[in-house]
Formats: structure tokens, sequence, C-alpha cells
């Protein structure tokens, strides 16, 4: 049998001999699973639906930080459907560009409603990234086939999950605790981007419930919309079960219908937050019955706006920019109806369909006709929507619905809704504006403010002052959004939070602005912090001096004009000052080879029609850059990269190996979800790129997709910038662009020209991207917010080189002749060589014994030979050349630790010597090294040793001096510190405190061992324990660990890591402190599977 532990290739996806392993990547989906069915004969850990059969699908692959992937989203698809689950529920989900677009949408829309004999009601969560509007992701709220769930707490939760008291009575804002629940603050808010819902129902989001065993826990309080969708999962569990023992077979979309009919408002708290309030599955049973037809659904369009021409239409109305909210509008709706397994229904049914819409508006400031008749081809109508009377500028959301309601059946449900969202952002003059707020927050409490930045705005920062009771601090939410055409959420908003404790005031950096687009500035108070507060709140925004997006450099000689205006607005002078600088380095590549297979197993094709899914696997080449111009990792970008839920294939996994070796050293998925490296200096690299569809043809048009390296400089570029093109063009530094402080309305330019071809990486090939950011101005030293303005972004591409630069400078230094070798010499060579040496002439035998004695020594270090045979080759070795003194003292230590530590590889560092007995020649070895070393000239060379070359000036014979004897110098320094090592490794190994400290004392003052290797890391622990301290032990190998887990390079092994967390686990033992022991194990374990005594 072949186990497939790659997806590397097509292979891995076929269902011949090939075993699937699938193992647990976490907490999360136990504790989902556990709130829907758990049933452990205690009502108090029971489920939502006690005992329901769970199928378990595993979406988050642990190469890439169990972040779920395109193909392992369609495996689940095909798995729900394979076996006909009721109902799936999805606690995952991030960004999308688009609503109702992509693979992922199309293939859900199939599940729920592609076949007439079975739909899946599909639930999910609809993301963590509230209190704003609009903060919803996918694909809860941008697929219109799932239900999306958001998180509802309240008092009951509080006092007995939380172990919070209740909130105090109070009046209460707009949102309160006090009104019988909130939204958790964290809870993302509707409406989608495309006026969709974004959340359709409410669920607690908050849960004491199972999760694995090796958790060393039976149980553990989680909370998130990831708890709130299984909640409402397990409600809609028990609705089912219920309609079939009453012999019903309800189609998805007539669940959903009842649902979002008979949910129960929370008081006080806007529609676009809860959507329709908490399911009641009790009143959803009883509405299924008043539906004659529960396979019909009727599908809402609206031509979209936002997303431009091309994009499928939207689900609703929502008018946010300030164009779109001064005066009345009619907009154009479209209603179809749409049948379970549509394609699979008689025509003559589809003919004769029918039904007199009565339609009813919900607010005031909409206004729509009494009603339509809707046939199989659908039917438009207009809606009338006057934003000035929803409410005043500044303010929103105004949520309001039309209704379709069946004239034939006055007590269903509605047959369909048209959600409608109105906010009505006000201009800003000037610099700042004060928020309007509400007199007093409370827990959970939420004002919205939404205003327009001016042009010329780069970026803002809110101030909001608490003026409190003197109870303490509260925890406050500030979030800014903008929404920005076909761009993720993540684009246009920013999120902080801190605590402001009263009579302070907190500063939030909202970043990069969007002027003249719609900004809501959002105020909350966290449901969490109890204590009553009033809370004042200014936004301010910092001029920028260019409007530029991207700065672009062309060629070696061209000049790119930058233009610079400060704002009339702004309060006090901008400071113009150019900063460019190239970061990153993007280089191309074409496959090498691509191959299109056929996945015809059961995992993959879809069932029913038994149609293959299609792969096609992308192999790419390239080789480190030797030049050691990058630092870091090296992310992989491939053509048609996208997000996840909306992306037009399916799967963009890719797997880097080492060419040689054949390790798999990194992955990633189509979000570029981490980095891979760093990468080893001229190894070589494949890179399999696999991608899916079900149309071949579509694969083939990608078939010779490029991907692109991105790294990292090690050292970063800057590009000059000057105050004229001449002076660009001429490279003229005396006319370099100074800092220019810019009145209000002033405007100057400023012109960038390419860097010099010496500064870029000797191994960029034409073509290539340099990316970086441009930084054009600060704020003046005295004023307020953020120094430097938000960059813009800046791109160079690499010309064809210059002959001067392409070929490497044929003006090399003559090396000095060799002095001619002298009968002493030779004479000592021919008795190093023995017979050997008798027939040479004295250059001959001199050259050969050289070889010879660099040979020795490294066969000494391997300690292969008997110690007597080692004594004789180190002293003739010592004898031709007194200069390798030092490196035959140090084979012989190396010889002697070897032997006394089976844990050591020989080379850097030190290993812990195996008893007493083995440490005595290990202390000798090391005392003999110490005493052929100059310890005076080591000092003197490490006192000079930052000493530049450029002091030498022309003299080259000094400078080529200075840089042999700084060599020699730290070879010996190198050598006295794995003496002073050693030595204490062997006074560790026999026990002797004393002599150990005395020893580690004599390495401090020679290095840092704190911040040195992971041997010294370990010496140091067995110092705190010889010392009785076992506590700052523990606490200083986690320190170490800490600080080697954040460098980008020169980080310990991983074996050398993994020792010193086992180190760390069995002092943590030693104390008693058994749970953070077992803790450590088992992270251990996690990281490192393979690594033999982690338990």
């Amino acid at each position: 049998m072949q186990l497939t532990l790659s997806a590397s290739s097509p292979d891995a996806f076929s269902e011949e001999n090939t075993c699937s392993l699938v193992v647990a990547g976490g907490d999360h989906g136990t504790h989902v699973a556990g709130i829907v069915g758990a049933h452990n004969g205690r009502d108090r850990d029971d489920g939502v639906a006690p005992g329901c059969q769970l199928v378990s699908i595993k979406i988050g692959d642990s190469r890439v930080g169990t972040m779920e992937t395109g193909s392992s989203l369609r495996r689940a698809l095909v798995a729900a459907r394979r076996l006909k689950v009721d109902v799936v529920n999805l606690s995952y989900g991030e960004a999308a560009r688009l609503c109702n677009t992509g693979r992922f949408a199309e293939l859900s829309e199939r599940l729920v409603r592609g076949h007439a004999d079975h739909g899946t009601i599909f639930i999910s969560s609809a993301g963590n990234n509230g209190p704003a509007l609009t903060t919803v992701g996918a694909p809860g709220a941008s697929v219109d086939a799932l239900i999306s769930v958001g998180a509802y707490v309240n008092g009951n939760m509080c006092d007995n999950l939380y172990g919070m008291r209740a909130p105090a009575a109070n009046a209460g804002g707009p949102e309160s605790a006090t009104h019988g629940g909130v939204m958790y603050s964290f809870s993302s808010r509707g409406p989608a981007t495309d006026g969709g819902c974004g959340v359709n129902v409410a669920a607690p989001g908050g849960a004491v419930a199972s999760v694995p065993r090796y958790s060393l826990q039976p149980q553990r309080l989680m909370h998130g919309t990831s708890m709130a969708a299984p909640n409402a999962a397990g409600a809609v569990a028990c609705l089912l079960s219920a309609a079939k023992a009453a012999g019903k077979n309800p189609a998805p979309d007539a669940v959903k219908r009842v649902l979002e009919a008979t949910a129960k408002p929370l008081p006080g708290v806007a529609q676009c937050n809860q959507g329709q309030g908490l399911v009641d599955v009790d009143a959803a049973m009883t509405s299924l019955g008043e539906i004659d037809e529960l396979d019909v659904r009727f599908e809402v369009r609206v031509p979209s706006r936002a997303a431009g021409a091309g994009a499928p239409g939207a689900r609703g109305i929502y008018l946010r920019e300030r164009w779109e909210t001064t005066a009345p509008r009619e907009v154009a709706v479209t209603v179809t109806p749409k049948f379970q397994g549509d394609d699979d229904v008689a025509a003559e049914r589809k003919g004769l369909f029918r039904r007199d819409v009565r339609l009813e508006a919900t607010a005031p400031w909409l206004s729509v006709g009494k009603g339509v008749v809707v046939t199989r081809g659908g039917k438009a109508f207009t809606i009338r929507i006057d934003p000035c009377a929803a409410g005043p500028e500044g303010a929103g959301p105004f949520c309001g619905e039309v209704l379709g309601f069946d004239d034939a059946a006055p007590g269903a449900p509605p047959l369909f809704r048209v959600p409608v969202a109105v906010v009505r952002p006000k201009a800003v003059e000037g610099d700042s504006v004060a928020l309007t707020l509400p007199p007093s927050f409370q827990a959970g409490d939420i004002s919205r403010n939404f205003v327009t930045p001016p042009d010329g705005a780069a970026s803002a920062t809110v101030e909001v002052t608490c003026d409190g009771d003197g109870l303490g601090r509260r925890l406050v939410h500030v979030q800014t959004v903008q929404l920005l055409p076909q761009e993720a959420m993540e684009a246009g908003w920013s999120k902080r939070r801190a605590y402001a404790n009263d009579g302070e005031s907190c500063v939030y950096d909202a970043g990069r602005v969007t002027p003249g687009r719609t900004m809501e500035v959002c105020v909350a108070q966290d449901w969490g912090s109890l204590e009553g507060a009033k809370l004042d709140a200014t936004v301010k925004f910092q001029p920028g001096c260019s409007s530029l997006e991207s700065v672009a450099l062309r060629g070696t000689r061209s000049v790119t004009t930058i233009p610079l205006e400060a704002p009339a607005w702004a309060r006090g002078p901008v400071v113009a000052s150019p900063k460019l600088k190239l970061t990153r380095w993007r280089r191309a590549l074409r496959p090498t080879k691509s191959e299109v297979t056929a996945l015809t197993g059961a995992r993959d094709a879809w069932p029913d029609t038994g149609k293959p899914c299609y792969a096609l696997k992308l192999e790419y080449e390239f080789t480190a850059p030797k030049s050691g111009a990058t630092a870091g990792g090296t992310r992989f970008l491939f053509a048609g990269d996208e997000n996840v839920y909306d992306a037009a294939f399916d799967g963009a996994f890719a797997e880097v190996i080492e060419k040689d070796t054949g390790k798999i050293i990194g992955a990633r998925d189509c979000r570029v979800s981490g980095k891979i490296g760093p990468l080893k200096p001229g190894a070589k690299y494949v890179v399999n790129f696999l991608v899916q569809h079900e149309d071949p043809a579509r694969l083939e048009s990608i078939r010779d997709g490029e991907c692109w390296l991105d790294s990292e400089l090690s050292k970063a570029i800057d590009v000059p910038v000057y105050g004229t093109a001449q002076a660009a063009y001429a490279r003229d530094n005396s006319s370099s662009f100074k800092d220019v402080r810019l009145a209000p309305g002033d405007a100057k330019v400023a012109f960038a020209a390419p860097p010099d071809e010496s500064k870029l990486p000797s191994e960029a090939a034409p073509g290539d991207i340099l990316t970086g950011t441009a930084g054009l101005c600060r704020s003046a030293a005295n004023s307020e917010g953020p120094s430097r303005r938000p960059a813009a972004g800046l791109l160079y591409t690499v010309p064809p080189r210059s002959n001067k630069t392409a070929k490497k400078d044929s003006k090399k230094a003559t090396a000095p002749a060799k002095a001619a070798p002298t009968p002493e010499a030779a004479a000592r060579a021919r008795d190093l060589l023995g017979a050997a040496g008798a027939a040479l002439d004295d250059k001959a035998a001199i050259a050969l014994a050289d070889k010879a004695a660099a040979n020795y020594v490294a066969q000494l270090e391997k300690g292969s030979m008997e110690d007597a045979a080692a004594a004789a080759l180190r002293e003739a070795v010592v004898k031709y050349d007194s200069n390798r003194t030092t490196a035959c003292a140090q084979a012989a230590l190396s010889r002697a630790a070897s032997a006394a530590a089976p844990g050591w590889e020989g080379k850097n560092g030190t290993a812990a010597i195996a008893n007493a007995t083995a440490a005595g020649p290990v202390e000798a070895a090391a005392a003999d090294l110490v005493k052929v070393l100059d310890v005076d000239a080591i000092k003197a060379a490490r006192a000079t040793r930052d000493i530049d070359d450029t002091s030498f000036g022309n003299d080259t014979a000094a400078k080529d001096a200075a840089q042999a004897l700084r060599k020699k110098a730290n070879e010996d320094y190198a050598a006295l510190l794995a003496a002073k090592r050693w030595t204490a490794e062997a006074a560790l190994a026999k026990g002797d405190a004393a002599a150990f400290e005395a020893a580690m004392r004599s390495l401090d003052e020679w290095v840092d061992t704190a911040k040195s290797t992971a041997a010294d890391a370990r010496l140091r622990a067995h110092r705190f324990g010889l010392r009785g301290q076992p506590g700052l032990a523990v606490r200083d190998l986690g320190v170490w660990l800490d600080a080697d887990a954040k460098k980008k390079s020169g980080a310990a092994a991983a074996a050398e890591v993994a020792a010193l967390r086992e180190l760390r686990r069995d002092l943590m033992a030693g104390l008693g402190w058994e749970r953070l022991a077992a803790a450590e194990t088992k992270k251990i374990l996690d990281d490192y599977p393979n690594r033999v005594g982690a338990i």
C-alpha cells in the first residue's frame, strides 16, 4: 500500500492504492461538533441536537497552519453530496473581493440547490471582524446559498460562562446589554458589499464544549461566530428532524425562509447586526406548515453598481457613498422563481408557475407598488428610496426591507426579501470632525459616524477621551471602514482596541484613508466591559502631499516626476520628504513541466454525474541567489492568485522542494499564506503548483502561467530623488531633493531616478522587478498624528545590464609573488613526507607538504587512529609548520570531545559529556589549546575589530596584512571559545559545581551567553539548576527560545531547539508544574512528531 503524504502531484488525488491520512489540526473542530451534537448523558454537557449523526470532514491543511484550501473545500462539498448530509456547518471563513463568484460559490449552489432529490442546508459563521458595518466575511455573507450566523451574548451567559456579574440596569444606548442581550463586539456585521443582508440570523456565540483528549481537559470555553454557527446548525437539525417526522421534506431555501421569518429580533439592535434575530425552532416548525410548495425559492437581483460591469447581480440595495445619498433614487429589482433541482423539474410545471405577490415596505422612506405577478420568467419592479428622509447626515445605518407575500397564503412567511441599507456620510470641512456619540456607553454599546475624508487626506487618527465615574477602565473598540471597489475588506479598514481609563485619552491610528469615499468610524464599548462611561471622540485627518498610489521607475536614465502639493485645508505646513526604498526582489519563472490529469475517484468526481475534476500540475525550477542579496522568507505568487472563496479555480496549492534532497521546505495556499525559507544560497529548488477545475479547457488556458519569486532584499536600495529633472538625469547629487515645508495649497515637484546598477542584486536579470515603498511626506515636527504619512508603492523593472556591470572588472589586483623556498623549509618538508619527498625539488616538496599537513590535521579531528599515532602525527605537523600548532590543538580537543560526547556532531557548539571519566581527556585537551593561544593578541584584535578597511587608503599591502591578521584573530577567538565551553562541559560532567561556575564566569568574559548558541543556553540552564534556581532556568530558556524563533537568519537547528524545549519540560516537571510540562510535551510532539525521547 502507498501512503500519500504530499499533494505536490496529481497522484496524491488518485483513488488507486492510496490511503488518505487525516489528522487533527487543533481543538476548534471538536469544540464545534460538541456544540452541535454532543451527547454525554448530562444535560449540561449535551449539544443542541444531542445524539445526531456527525460527519467530520477536515478542510484545514496542517501544512499551511490549518488554513482551508480550494481543493479541501471542493472535496468536502463532494463528500457532503456523496453522503447526502442534511446540514453542513462551516466555522471557517476569510475575505473575498466579490459576492456569489468563483468555484466555491458555484459548487455550494450545486450542493444546496442543484438536486431535486436532496438539498443540503449550509450554515456558516459570519466572521469575527466586527463591530463596524460590512465586516462580514466569505463564504457566509458572500454566497447566497448559505445561511450566515452572527454571535449573540446575554446576561445569563455572562453569569454562567464567564463568571461576570450581570450588567447594571441603565437606560442603555442603541445596542445595550440591558435590552436582553447584544451581539458580541467582535461579531461581524452586515450588510454584505453587494447589499445582501450579511447576517441572516443570530445564535449564542459562546459555549463550554468538548475538546480532544490530547488537550488534557474534557471541555473548554470558546467564543466566536465559529460557536454561533454550530448552535444554529444544531437548531436546524432539530427543525429538520421534526419536519421529517411530520412527513415534510423542505428544501434548504424553505428552511432559510422560515428561520428568517420567525427569528426573534433583539430589541434595540440594528438589523444589519443581528439579521432577523435569534433562531426560534418551534415557531419555524409552525411556519413550515404554512408553505404549500417547499421546493420553490425566489431569487432577488439588483444591478450591481459597486462591483462593476460583468459582475453578478447584487442581492440587495446598499447606498453608502455621498453621491448616492443626497437625493431620492429609484432602483430596479428583478425577482425570479427557482426550483430545487431546477434542471430536473418538468417544463410543464415551470411553465404553469404563477404567484400573485403583495409588496410591503418596512420603512417609511421606502416606496414600492402594491403588488406584482411573478411567473417563470421573473418580474422586475422599482423601489424608491429617499435617503434624506431616512436620517441626518453622518448617521446610519438605516435598514429596511421590501417583503413579497403570497396573496393566496396570507399566513405564510414572505416569499422573498429585498434588504435596503442606507448610511448618510457627512462631508468633512477642515482637518477634523467631532463624532456624535450617545450621552453614555454601557457594555456592548456601539456608535457609528460616517464621514467623507477631504481631498488630500492621507491618514487619520481617532482620539477617544473617557470621562468615567472613577470605577476603572473600559475596553473600547475603534474601527474604521472604507469600501473600495472589488477589494477585500482588509484593503480599506483599520481595527484597534485599547483600554480607556477614567480621565484619559487614547489615540487610535486609522492608517491610510481614501479621500472622497465614505468612512465609517465605529466606537464601541466591549461587551465584557460592564462599567458605564462617557466617551468623546474626534477624527483628525493628516494631510498628504501627493495623490500618487505608486511610483514607477524605468530604465537606467529615465526620470520619474513626483508632484507634491499640500491641501488647502491643512492647518500647518506639510513637509515634502521623499524617501524611496526598494526592499523586495521579484523574479518571474515559466513552468519547466506541465501536466493535466483527470481525477476520477470518489473523492473528486461529483456524485450523481460522475463528472471528473481535472488537475493541472505546473513545475518550476530555480536557484537561490548566491550573492547573499536576499534575506528572510520568500513568497511565491502565481498568475490568477485570488482569495480562496471567490477564486476561479480550485486548489491553487504549492509545495517547495529542495531538489538535491527531495525535502519539502514549505507550502502555501491560494492566499499566499506564510513564507518559505530562508533559502540556501546557490541551492536548487523545485516548486510544484497544483490547481484544479472541472473544465480541462480552463486549465489549458493557464498551462504556461508564470510564477513569481518574491524575496526580501538583505539590504534596502535607496532611490535618489532630485530637485530638478536635469539633476536627476545627470545624477548631480549636489541638487538632491531636500525636505521642503509646503504651506497649505503650496506645490512642488520632485524627480526620482533609477538606482545605480551597482546597487542592484548581481544576479538580477532583465525583466525582474524590484518593489518597495515611496514615503513622500511627513508632518512638521510640532504637529499631531503619525510623523510619516502612509507610503505609496514603488516599482522598478530591471533593464538590460550594461557591459560595465554585466561583466566583472578585468582589472584585478596582481597577487604578490611568493617568496622562493628556503633550504630549511624544504628540509622540514622532506622530513614530514619521508620517502615520498626524496625525489622532489624544494618547491614541489613544500607544496606537497602543505597539502599533507592540512590533510593530517583533518585526520586528527576525525579521531579514527590510535592515541599514540595521533600524538606522533600531531608532533610531526607542528615540527613542520609551527603555525599549525593551534589547528593541531583544536584537532586534539575535537578528538577528545567526539569520544566523550556521543551527541556532538563534531561541528560548532558543544554537547553533554557522557560521564566524569570521559570528561578528563576533554578537560586536558581544552587546557592544552588555551596554552598555545595568545590571549592578549586575541583581546587586542577584538578591541579593534570594527576598524574600517578604508582607513588604509590605497595601501593595499597594509590592507591585506590587516585582513590576514583579523582572520587569524577570529580563528583563534573561535578556538578559545571552544576551549572554554568544553571546560565547562567537563566540569558539569564531573559534578564539580565550583569548577563549573568558574568556567562559566570565564566564558562570560568573552561572549554574552544569554544571546549566544543553543549550547550556551543549555549550560546556563544547568548553571541556574546547580545554584538551586530551576525556575530561573525555565524562564531563561524561554527567553532564549523566543529570541531564536524571531531570527530571520542564523537560528539554531531544529534538533537543538527541540533538546532545549525538552530540558525546559523536564525542569517544569521537577518543579511540580505537571500541567505545564504536559502542555510542553504536546507542543514538542506537534512540532517534532518524529523526535525520539519527546515523551
